[in-house]
Order: C-alpha cells, then sequence, then structure tokens
C-alpha cells in the first residue's frame, strides 16, 4: 500500500508539473471514493479497538469467555481488510489515470 502511495505521489507531481489536467479530471471520482473509504475506515478502525477492549475486558472479567467479543472483532477486521482491497484498488485506478 505504502509503495502505490509513493508511486502515485511520483505520478502525481509529474501529471502536475506537465500541466495535465484532464488527468486531474479523470481522477476526480476515484479521488472522491477513496475519500469516502477512509471515513468508513476510520469508523471501522474505531470500532476494532473498542471491540480489542472489550475483548480483553471479557476475557478478564469472565475467566476466558469471549467468544462473542470475539466474533464481534474477527468481523470487524474482515470488513476492514475488503475496505482495505477496495482502496489498493482505487489506488491501481488512479494510478492508471496518471501512468
Amino acid at each position: 500500500m505504502i509503495e502505490k502511495k509513493d508511486q502515485l505521489l511520483d505520478l502525481l507531481v509529474a501529471a502536475k508539473n506537465s500541466g495535465n489536467k484532464d488527468e486531474f479530471k479523470q481522477a476526480k471520482d476515484v479521488k472522491k471514493q477513496l475519500k469516502s473509504l477512509n471515513g468508513e475506515m476510520k469508523s471501522l478502525l474505531k470500532d476494532g479497538n473498542d471491540e480489542r477492549r472489550a475483548l480483553k475486558d471479557a476475557l478478564k472479567n469472565t475467566n476466558g469467555q469471549g467468544s462473542d467479543q470475539f466474533n464481534k472483532l474477527l468481523t470487524t477486521s474482515q470488513q476492514i481488510n475488503d475496505k482495505l482491497k477496495s482502496k489498493l484498488d482505487d489506488l491501481n485506478k488512479m494510478i492508471d489515470i496518471f501512468n
């Protein structure tokens, strides 16, 4: 993911220096999708942190009985992974636009 962001940043700088505004117009929709994904990820990451704390508390207070909390955490982690995959796809789309 970091390599993709670096590659995209290099391409953005090159496109800005060349003065080609068409690429930026094409990338506008993808940029909106990325912004939306980042907002969704932010809330999911917060939920994941809260669920980790709840799991830790459940394991402490119930002598190892935290399977419900673990399942919630697992579901949230899977949602985060799906969002990361979508984000990677969108980054690839932007790279394709600026290449």
